[in-house]
């Protein structure tokens, strides 16, 4: 049987909301390019070139405006989609009006004026994989627009958006100081670097952040298998195990700051289950940052939503205690629709990319078996959109060395699965054996079969190296993605009590886009709303109510911005997620 898990079944709860909140001191100065590029900015021009590199005699901007997908329109530059839609701008050599020459391009901001500014630090979102030859991004800074510091170069990072922090004290009570940013593609075809949200702002002497928060040891290896410490946003109950808490902290202040910690709350379903206390770091300097770990004797019980509550302690007083909470979430599933299907997955559930070829591949996430008794039902997974009808896949079941275990009977690509995926919707695929699992590391993939169309997967959320392969051409040589496909493996059968055809639907949000007000409506024969949720594009949480009990909540957005949100709306142990649009 192949059937379709239905969109809403797996919209399990992002793996961190750990972001701090709105800082006590606010951006002077920002721009996160949604509304276009000021005027009095000035980037360099480039000339478009043949495939062959002959120069055309047209020069054109080196840097646009754009989104994900006009990004990696030409297949070679993969910028995450997170926030979805989210625009930025960029230099592309893969994309319109390029492919051009790009040995040195850059983009000067007009003159800020930093009188009266002390301790000034800016803060972006760069992407910048360095792939396919490309060269470094430089930060240089400027007081009169002739003379340029370099204060920055920065680092390459595969497969996600890169937050920057950078000193430019050197600058403060300038009147006329301007930042540039500067690229090379090195003389080669190579893929591109985007830039988004900059802010600048003033420094607190005293200023501790709380980064993020995850559910496993951030400083584990994926490679090692005596060691489960892999992060998942969903874990079946007959394969939960002790919770690890790991807590990324920041200095974003100017002084030392010692003795920090942090208390852990943790809640299950809604129901205290104690707190529990980090190690202690004996002191951070200005600008680093430090990973608390902390690893309980605690283990869930029963299904439900895992809530990791971090709070940050410390040796002084903090200037700016608006981000020095954050929490992680995880969804311990079960058998049956209420629960999940007894998931087990690592994705953060809303499509941000997609992996594939038009050449035989594998994509597989690690997961790991720590106790012995459970079986491999099936696997289910997002089928990219630009996939072609008619191409053949099928799940498979691998061991921690790559050796088979089992697969489904192959499956041809239908319209249908392809609709799925343009909502984060999965197909299901029934493995042949429903074999054991033995204790240790599994790959959970799915195969694009032979054939000539386009296959791929989608991608959502980063993980660490290791834990996620895509494995391509007929040798299947392996590239550890950071990217995490979403593939997620079923330890009970899709579709027990619920017929394949189900027409049951999720969350009704009317009228879309929303103005004053939104109805959030469920069906009357299923679960009633327990809680909902609004959170922004990058998991903060603007809106929150529980104990709801009922089929429809009409929830005020008039004080919303204009823009998407995410709501979340809670279920018994079960969560769903939809797209709000707001617009006034």
């Amino acid at each position: 049987m192949r059937g379709s898990l239905p969109f809403f079944l797996l919209l399990l709860p992002i793996g961190s909301l750990a972001q701090g909140g709105a800082k006590a001191a606010p951006c002077f100065w920002g721009n996160d390019f949604e509304t276009g590029i000021p005027l009095d900015w000035t980037i360099s021009q480039v000339e478009r070139q043949t495939p062959e590199g002959v120069g055309l005699g047209e020069f054109v901007p080196a840097f646009t405006l754009g989104t994900a997908s006009t990004a990696n329109v030409g297949g070679f530059f993969p910028v995450i989609d997170l926030p979805i839609g989210n625009r930025f701008i960029m230099a592309n050599d893969d994309a319109s009006p390029c492919n051009c020459d790009m040995g040195d391009v850059s983009l000067t901001t007009g003159p800020i004026d930093l009188s009266g500014r002390s301790n000034v630090m800016l803060e972006c979102r760069v992407f910048h994989e360095m792939t396919l030859g490309s060269g470094d991004v430089r930060i240089d800074g400027s007081t009169n627009g002739t003379d340029w510091t370099e204060v920055w170069v920065v680092p390459a990072m595969h497969g996600q958006w890169n937050n920057l922090y950078v000193d430019l004290a050197g600058f403060d009570g300038s009147p006329s100081f301007q930042l540039r940013f500067r690229w090379s593609d090195n003389g080669e075809w190579s893929n591109g670097f985007a830039l988004d949200d900059l802010c600048l702002r003033e420094r607190f002497a005293t200023d501790l952040s709380i980064v993020d928060v995850r559910m496993h040891d951030l400083n584990g290896s994926a490679f090692n298998q005596t060691v489960a410490d892999l992060e998942y946003t969903a874990i079946p109950l007959e394969q939960a195990r002790p919770l690890v808490v790991s807590v990324v902290v920041m200095n974003r202040g100017t002084s030392i700051v010692q003795n920090i910690g942090a208390q852990v709350d943790v809640s299950l379903a809604g129901n205290d289950q104690g707190n529990f206390l980090t190690t202690t770091v004996i002191d951070l300097a200005p600008g680093e940052r430090d990973t608390l770990v902390i690893s309980t004797d605690w283990t869930a019980s029963a299904v439900g939503i895992i809530n990791a509550t971090a709070t940050l302690t410390m040796g002084a007083t903090d200037e700016d205690t608006s981000d020095n909470t954050g929490v992680a979430t995880m969804l311990i599933t079960g058998a049956g629709w209420d629960d999940g299907y007894s998931a087990m997955s690592c994705d953060d559930r809303i499509v941000q990319g997609m992996l594939g070829s038009e050449l035989n591949f594998i994509a597989a996430n690690r997961m790991e078996v720590v106790n012995a008794g459970s079986h491999a039902q099936g696997i289910s997974a997002v089928v990219g959109v630009d996939s072609q009808v008619g191409e053949y896949v099928r799940a498979i079941l691998m061991d921690g060395n790559f050796a088979l275990i089992d697969t489904s009977t192959r499956h041809a690509i239908t319209q249908a699965d392809i609709d799925l995926g343009f909502g984060g919707g999965s197909i299901y695929l029934p493995l042949s054996l429903a074999p054991g699992l033995p204790v240790g590391d599994v790959m959970v993939g799915l195969q694009r079969l032979s054939g000539t169309g386009r296959v791929s997967v989608g991608t959502s959320g980063t993980g660490s190296v290791g834990a996620s392969a895509f494995m391509a051409g007929t040798t299947f040589d392996i590239t550890w993605t950071t990217a995490t496909p979403m593939v997620r493996l079923h330890l009970s059968e899709l579709g027990v009590g619920v017929p394949e055809s189900s027409t049951r639907n999720g969350p009704i949000l009317f009228p879309q886009p929303a103005n004053d007000r939104v109805h959030v409506r469920v069906p009357t024969d299923g679960p009633a709303i327990h809680g909902i949720r609004i959170m922004d594009n990058a998991g903060k949480v603007l809106f929150n109510a529980s104990g709801i009990n009922a089929y429809e909540y009409v929830l005020d957005t008039g004080s919303f911005a204009n823009g998407p949100y995410i709501l979340e709306v809670l279920q018994g142990v079960a969560a769903a997620r939809e797209r709000l649009l707001v617009i006034h």
